[in-house]
């Protein structure tokens, strides 16, 4: 089928439901921006009470001016807290819930300003997800929020490499209603649609070519472990990456409860293809060195020498005790950043020699994100003032093939001179 194809996964939420099982959380305490997006001096103090059955339990006198009681009915909070009971990043907002795309199935929401309530924004973080809450103020004192609609993702910050297909992880709950879902794709200012899909016709309405949608968690087969709430995978799927598709996407998810978005960042990543000649360095004679760099993304590559005096070891990792035998050295020239028709760049860097003593070693270092220690490759000088090991044991297989020849013809050519 020509553009995205429907498909179900097997991939799910990984949900603590540590609100609706054990205790809540301890406080949270987030910056509190105002409408402006200013941030306020004191922040907020969130505490997270489980479903709306979890009444607020005593605590020491606060700010009712900045604490909250958070209502969690979906049970999905809790998700956010890892096993170290670690609180994650946290910012609350005051926001006018956004109104879905005109034409959707949701309709309006019943979370639009006119319905004359308060709505807040919670976005958390963690090393292994983010996620965007709409919260709806229910008063009280201090106020209680409830949790309405939470989309997060596991992949918030994404590296694949180029030429492989990539996935981005997006999650939302509660699923038990009409939604429609859009992904976006935003690049130099401009926003691009990529994947849409309206759930009360179960069909996409729009995708681009290669585009694939994962749908799980929501009506799985019996036995499947179901996060608390019934979060529902909304998951992308992107065909062989291109630099163009390095930058920011968009899971954007409108039901009737609103419009919450969650913004993912993905990093296409190519290594350099790394080269050094000559070869081989003849000792006592001027040469010049040229390592090339070819093919990487993205743009910062650094490349430097490093010059080893016959004789030396290499340091073992970690060791920083120096060694008056090895010199780092500056490049003689170095080109400036060379770009390919398909995004990708290329560098050289050169080292002038003057004469180079038998034994040493030359070694091009690169670094690049892509890796997580240089790559490095190594030319040496030729005529070692002493033989390596290899050369000798290579002269005694030679002496010890000759030694053997010599004692089988011996006998023959000794008769031969007798006779």
């Amino acid at each position: 089928m020509a553009g995205a194809r429907l498909a179900l996964a097997g991939l799910f939420l990984a949900w603590g439901g540590v609100a609706v099982f054990g205790d809540p959380p301890p406080a949270l305490r987030c910056p509190l921006l105002d409408e402006r997006g200013a941030p306020s001096p004191r922040g907020a103090l969130l505490r997270l009470l489980g479903g709306p059955e979890a009444p607020p339990a005593p605590g020491p006198p606060r700010d009712p001016q900045n604490a909250f009681d958070v209502i969690d009915p979906l049970g999905v909070l809790g998700e956010f807290w890892g096993p170290s009971r670690q609180p994650p990043r946290c910012e609350l907002s005051p926001t006018a819930p956004l109104l879905p795309p005109p034409g959707t199935s949701p309709g309006s929401p019943q979370c639009h300003p006119g319905l004359g309530t308060r709505w807040w924004l919670l976005a958390l973080g963690t090393p292994e997800g983010e996620g965007t809450a709409l919260l709806q103020q229910r008063g009280g004192d201090p106020p209680l929020l409830n949790v309405s609609l939470l989309v997060s993702t596991q992949t918030p910050q994404t590296r694949a490499l180029l030429g492989a297909p990539g996935q981005l992880h997006c999650a939302f709950a509660p699923p038990a209603e009409p939604f429609t879902l859009q992904w976006l794709r935003h690049r130099h200012g401009a926003t691009r649609r990529l994947l849409a899909f309206d759930s009360a016709a179960a069909r996409r309405t729009e995708a681009a070519p290669g585009v694939l949608l994962f749908l799980g968690g929501h009506g799985s087969p019996p036995g499947t472990a179901q996060p608390p709430g019934g979060a529902r995978e909304v998951s992308l799927q992107l065909p062989p990456l291109s630099v163009s598709d390095d930058g920011a996407f968009v899971c954007s998810m409108s039901t009737p409860r609103g419009q919450v978005q969650q913004v993912l960042r993905l990093h296409v990543i190519a290594p350099p293809r790394v080269s050094l000649l000559p070869s081989r360095l003849s000792p006592g004679l001027p040469a010049e060195l040229r390592c090339d760099a070819v093919g990487f993304f993205p743009l910062d590559v650094e490349i430097r020498w490093e010059h080893r005096a016959h004789g030396h070891t290499r340091p073992r990792p970690g060791d920083t005790s120096g060694d008056s035998l090895v010199t780092t050295l500056g490049p003689s020239w170095s080109s400036g950043h060379r770009r390919a028709a398909d995004g990708t760049f290329s560098r050289s860097a050169g080292l002038r020699v003057a004469a180079a003593a038998p034994g040493d070693s030359y070694s091009c270092l690169v670094t690049h994100a892509a890796w997580d220690t240089p790559h490095r490759v190594t030319v040496v000088v030729a005529g070692a003032t002493m033989p390596s090991v290899e050369d000798m044991a290579g002269m005694a297989l030679v002496a010890f093939v000759i030694g053997g020849s010599a004692c089988a013809c011996g006998p023959r050519w000794g008769g031969g001179l007798f006779m």
